[in-house]
């Protein structure tokens, strides 16, 4: 599944839902802000409900994220409970510098999973399930 808002080259955030082996991977591109928080929410509102029987666990792949305040926050942290709720920890891969940043300000660095890559959160999701 891709959705994206603002559509073409200069489009807000784009949101690609893929399974994996052990693993739901939501990959966000672009900005995670007040625009485009119902996107990203939408996007692992479906991974809830269209992912059964489920994997061990969802990826948020954060690699390609170019900026993310508390709106965005919000909107990781809403779904890290849901999916919580429903047995699915939440991590996050390709956390880079700017995110990073936020991530630690905030102390949610401690909250989170956080991983370079998508095949490390992975390795950790079959781990610890």
């Amino acid at each position: 599944m891709i959705v994206g808002l603002g559509g073409g080259p200069g489009e807000l955030l784009r949101v690609t839902v893929r399974r994996d082996r052990s693993a739901v991977v939501v990959a966000l591109k672009g900005e995670l802000d007040l625009h485009t928080q119902p996107l990203a929410e939408d996007a692992f509102a479906q991974v809830l409900t269209e992912t059964a029987p489920h994997p061990s666990g969802v990826i948020a792949d954060l690699s390609e994220l170019t900026f993310c305040d508390s709106t965005g926050l919000s909107a990781l942290i809403s779904a890290r409970h849901r999916l919580a709720a429903d047995g699915r920890p939440l991590v996050l891969a390709g956390v880079h510098d700017r995110v990073t940043q936020v991530l630690s300000l905030t102390g949610l660095d401690r909250v989170f999973g956080c991983y370079a890559t998508v095949a490390e959160a992975a390795s950790a999701l079959d781990q610890d399930g």
